[in-house]
């Protein structure tokens, strides 16, 4: 059964996942982090996995694609780890395992959070990565609650 993708305005579905797909993922989100990515070219990503650009376009049919799926798999990802270290009863400890997540995120997953901020200005216009302005909005209200519960049980000051 294909992988349900979170983005419904986003017309390509992957056949299946794989480990080969994540690899490439990873592959072209370095080289869109390096270079740009309206400057990165699926032929860079190609060489960069060291495959021939055929077989790159078999798993991904552009560019968009693989940016696309990408930014659903990071958010989908983080947003639940967010939400599991938000539902702590304490609000300090929860405070603390976000923050963790957070420089988790940084750490391991750098190229992703390069190319989302370093490119958003051409992507906060079309409509396919609506979504990761809708994941960034929970992503706050997920802050921002934990924070609000630390105030009201005085484990945070105002």
């Amino acid at each position: 059964m294909p992988r349900q993708l979170t983005n419904p305005s986003h017309s390509y579905r992957p056949r299946r996942p794989s480990a080969r797909r994540e690899e490439l993922r990873a592959i072209a989100c370095r080289v869109f982090a390096e270079k740009g990515y309206a400057a990165g070219t699926m032929g860079d990503v190609a060489r960069a996995a060291g495959i021939n650009p055929s077989s790159l376009y078999h798993h991904f049919p552009t560019k968009d694609d693989i940016l696309v799926e990408t930014f659903e798999v990071f958010w989908n990802q983080m947003l639940r780890d967010y939400r599991h270290a938000a539902e702590n009863e304490s609000p300090l400890v929860a405070m603390t395992e976000l923050v963790q997540v957070a420089f988790d995120y940084l750490d391991r997953r750098r190229p992703e959070i390069t190319v989302m901020y370093n490119d958003w200005p051409s992507f906060a216009r079309m409509d396919k990565y609506r979504f990761v302005v809708e994941h960034n909005v929970e992503a706050e209200a997920i802050w921002v609650g934990v924070l609000r519960r630390g105030v009201a049980d005085r484990a945070f000051r105002e």
